[in-house]
């Protein structure tokens, strides 16, 4: 290795506690969009239950409601968010980036796999709370595709976690059997 590599790989070591800060503050936004989805989901279910339910049965019993149209159309817009995927799918962009160039991008590659590796598992477990998110609002209604993204991803996570652990660990022993006389 040439001075030029090693002063390389220092800067980008010396970059690792600002990427830690970034790592917290894609944990503090997934959790809360997380969280932020199971209220919704309570609150949707509480909505459905009054507007939807209710009137079918008050229907069913020969009943009218008499609701203002300004009143269901704060509903309806509350009940189908159209904002809420994309503002997730831009926050999990923002998540996903980071572990993507830890991983493989060629600089990087250069650094250590121990010092890098739970940096690239935090950032790849908070896009997956946020890929969480997205199906925790309306779980009944989520598509199948999204419930193989979701399990395979999380396979992903793991499996390269484990891959890697291991490959970290058979290269600390590089001379396993060497024996020095003494």
């Amino acid at each position: 290795m040439n001075h030029e590599s090693i002063t390389e790989i220092e800067s980008l070591e010396y970059q690792l506690p600002r990427w830690e800060k970034w790592l917290y503050l894609c944990y503090g936004a997934s959790f809360t969009m997380f969280v932020n989805a199971l209220v919704r989901s309570v609150e949707r279910s509480y909505l459905k239950a009054v507007f939807v339910v209710s009137a079918e049965e008050l229907k069913l019993m020969g009943g009218s409601i008499s609701v203002p149209d300004s009143v269901v159309q704060h509903i309806a817009a509350s009940l189908n968010a159209p904002w809420w995927p994309l503002v997730c799918g831009g926050i999990l962009m923002a998540m996903l980036f980071p572990g993507l160039v830890l991983s493989f991008h060629s600089g990087w590659r250069k650094v250590s796999i121990h010092k890098r590796l739970n940096l690239m598992l935090g950032f790849f477990i908070s896009a997956w709370v946020m890929l969480l998110s997205l199906g925790v609002q309306d779980p009944l209604n989520v598509a199948d595709g999204y419930n193989f993204l979701l399990l395979g991803s999380a396979i992903a996570i793991g499996v390269g976690f484990w891959r890697l652990r291991r490959k970290q660990t058979k290269a600390e022993v590089i001379f396993p059997y060497l024996i020095i006389p003494a």
